[in-house]
């Protein structure tokens, strides 16, 4: 072999004894009174030697005794070292022979044994207990109400006097879904999957594959505790693994929702700079709360906090029940009402994400205000009765004997008449009919829905058409949702 192959061999041999260092020698604490002498430079040339010899030639240098470990003397002993090695640590030339030979070193009673690597391996496997309940917590989503009427009647209890309301309340779409029904969080992880989920983040990133696979590394889960054992550098690898997830998963996000009726010329003056840092924000908010600005009017405002990418909500308003249905009971003048919840107020719904560089937020939406909302009743008829009515008369004649009636006693006939006549009356035919009150409603609603990008600490600015807005004049006023996104230090 050439001086020049051997140059490119070591260099090789160096950048995976540092790229992997988890592959070969024990962690210093280990080495005891061995520590100095394994810092020693060593300098020997090993082209086609045996690794019997190898060792026993750095054993020189450093005055130590360095040998195969008996029970894997035949396994070992053919196998072949080519390495020029210059001025390295010999705890360093250890580790690049047991990259070139698939073998490893450990310390026994001061002396330095070598052996196959996954036996060394399993000399130095710990049992440690992480406790991931934290992680198995599921972050359920929560979806605000939806203020339309649409959503009204959405809100539904049949069956007389009972006005609880229905398993849709909260419901709402989001990202454009107009059904009314929850289009997120139906699929929440169950623990079982959470389990199954950070077992394979740890299988697929801690370590080398195999050795979970022939189970020199094990790893199992007991009422939140996740019990590994595995070598020390896969224990840090993985502690770290851990501490990052629940940092990720731990932070929070404030969100700050207000409406604002401001004058167009407001709108006019951010020049389509919908997007603000925080800076442009702050200004912003302390404009309108001070009132620089004249006929600036905040119709509602909502805050609130969320775990990073949970959806959550804030509604404030007030609940009417009505009557949105009557259905009349057959053959009774009673009917069976349809109660609904109508609401007036403003709803913010609302999913915020952090982005991979920390500085944004991305944000989707949905929030709702009620400017006016009116309830009115009409009166319709309902209810029917069915009733039956009958009448019988007549007359006629009667011819008869009567017994003991002639001379002597004997029958004779009779000639006569009578006659019968009358009536049986029933119930006649009739309708009743009787008024149920339905309520009707009337609103001005503002709803927005998008999909954003904040900075951290800034803000945006979202309009809507007002044209329907009795209590604002469009041609001079505009109704404004202002938004602030900052995530919690």
């Amino acid at each position: 072999m050439s001086k020049a192959c051997l140059v490119v061999l070591l260099s090789a041999c160096l950048s995976l004894c540092f790229v992997l260092p988890v592959v070969a020698g024990p962690e210093e604490s280990e080495l005891g009174g061995l520590a100095e002498p394994l810092k020693k430079q060593v300098s020997v040339d090993l082209i086609g030697t045996p690794l019997s010899r190898a060792l026993e030639t750095i054993g020189r240098e450093i005055d130590l005794n360095l040998v195969i470990s008996p029970q894997f003397t035949g396994a070992l002993e053919g196998s072949l070292i080519n390495l020029n090695i210059d001025n390295l640590p010999a705890s360093k030339a250890l580790n690049l022979i047991g990259i070139a030979t698939e073998s490893d070193w450990f310390v026994r009673e001061g002396v330095v044994l070598v052996a196959p690597k996954d036996y060394v391996r399993s000399l130095r496997v710990e049992t440690r207990v992480y406790d991931i309940r934290e992680l198995l917590e599921s972050v359920p989503n929560y979806v605000g109400p939806d203020l339309s009427i649409n959503g009204t009647l959405s809100n539904t209890s049949s069956g007389g006097s009972s006005a609880n309301q229905s398993e849709s309340y909260g419901q709402g779409g989001l990202f454009g879904d107009d059904s009314g029904k929850q289009d997120i969080g139906e699929d929440t992880p169950t623990r079982q999957e959470l389990v199954d989920q950070i077992v394979e983040l740890v299988i697929s990133t801690v370590g080398e594959p195999n050795h979970w696979i022939d189970e020199n590394s094990t790893l199992t889960e007991l009422n939140g505790n996740m019990i590994v054992k595995t070598t020390p550098e896969d224990h840090e690898a993985i502690g770290k693994l851990l501490t990052q997830l629940s940092a990720s998963r731990g932070r929070m996000i404030i969100s700050e929702g207000q409406f604002f009726v401001v004058p167009r010329q407001l709108m006019e003056e951010l020049d389509g700079k919908l997007i603000l840092n925080p800076g442009e924000y702050s200004k912003l908010i302390k404009k309108l709360a001070r009132g620089e600005t004249n006929n600036v009017r905040r119709i509602s405002s909502g805050r609130t906090v969320c775990f990073n990418g949970q959806r959550v909500y804030v509604y404030a308003g007030g609940d009417k029940t009505l009557v949105s249905d009557i259905e009349p009971v057959p053959d009774t003048s009673s009917v069976d009402p349809t109660l609904s919840v109508a609401r007036n107020g403003a709803v913010l719904d609302i999913k915020p994400t952090i982005t991979l560089d920390n500085k944004h937020i991305s944000v989707a939406l949905r929030t709702e205000a009620i400017e006016r909302a009116e309830q009115a009743t009409t009166a319709i008829p309902v209810g029917m009765a069915r009733n039956r009515s009958h009448g019988i008369s007549g007359s006629g004649k009667v011819e008869g004997t009567a017994e003991g009636a002639g001379p002597d006693g004997k029958d004779a006939d009779v000639d006569g008449k009578a006659h019968i006549s009358g009536s049986i009356h029933g119930p006649q035919d009739r309708e009743i009919t009787g008024n149920a009150d339905i309520g009707l409603i009337e609103q001005d609603i503002l709803t927005l829905r998008s999909n954003v990008r904040v900075p951290d600490g800034g803000g945006v600015v979202l309009s809507g058409i007002t044209n329907q807005f009795e209590n604002v004049d469009a041609d001079q006023l505009e109704v404004v949702f202002v938004l602030r996104m900052r995530v919690v230090k």
